[in-house]
């Protein structure tokens, strides 16, 4: 094929500036458009890094983004910051070169409740909850800081939201399902195949919110021991038609009356 150049890397094709004669067909192959995409704690976590422990970086990047263009407008808005810190990070740059993106040392005093205490409240937050500021401020101790001071430190590392409920799993379930496979297949031809079961619809607790570390979310799985409506089922395995009907009672079975 004549006009095209096959020699760039990454598996792109793309066609010369020269005249082709018509009639031509020109190929030109693009990759395909690739966005990121993830659980929403990654990308909290990754927003918390960009101006936490990778914050200076992330003034790097506002650099670029100025050299190529952007207004502190749309800098802002990228990096999910405010108009105002963008600028002053960009004049910083243009007085001091890369030295001014560092931090600065801070006058004051040293921090309320030792340098310590924020690897302290993450590593009690490890542990099962619920936490709140009252009971971290108990088990740690009762530190020298007010409830403000510690509301900030637990900011640092940890979040305030609900868990996630999950539901238990049945260890059998491989066992069992491989048992009914086999059955099936003894079955002759045409069998008019019937799979009953129940199922039991547990009301949820009342889950409170926690303070939860930053990029986890704890699990709380579903009790068996709370109020449950029964559910009985029938399907007819060849033609897909089913039945269901609500229990009369805990632990109901077809055809059993209370």
């Amino acid at each position: 094929m004549k006009g095209v150049d096959i020699s760039l890397a990454g598996g792109w094709i793309e066609v010369a500036s020269i005249v082709h004669p018509p009639g031509e067909v020109v190929v030109s192959m693009r990759p395909v458009s690739v966005f990121a995409k993830g659980p929403g704690s990654g990308i909290e976590q990754l927003r918390g890094d960009l101006h936490g422990r990778w914050r200076q970086a992330t003034r790097a990047v506002m650099v670029l983004l100025s050299l190529h263009g952007l207004a502190a407008a749309q800098i802002a808005e990228l990096l999910d910051c405010h108009r105002p810190t963008v600028r002053r990070w960009i004049s910083r740059f243009n007085d001091e070169g890369l030295a001014g993106l560092a931090d600065r040392p801070r006058s004051g005093r040293p921090p309320l409740g030792g340098r310590r205490l924020t690897g302290r409240i993450a590593a009690l937050l490890g542990h099962p909850g619920p936490w709140t500021l009252p009971w971290i401020r108990r088990y740690l101790g009762w530190p020298q800081v007010s409830m403000r001071t510690l509301y900030r430190r637990v900011r640092l590392v940890a979040i305030w939201r609900r868990p996630k409920l999950t539901a238990r799993g049945d260890p059998d379930h491989d066992h069992v399902v491989a048992g009914i496979v086999a059955r099936l297949i003894e079955l002759p031809r045409q069998s008019v195949v019937l799979a009953e079961d129940e199922t039991h619809l547990n009301l949820l607790p009342h889950v409170r919110a926690s303070w939860t570390l930053r990029g986890a979310r704890p699990e709380v799985l579903t009790p068996g021991t709370n109020r449950k409506v029964t559910v009985l089922g029938a399907i007819e395995l060849t033609t897909g038609r089913r039945s269901c009907r609500p229990g009369r009672g805990r632990g109901s079975r077809p055809g059993r009356r209370r």
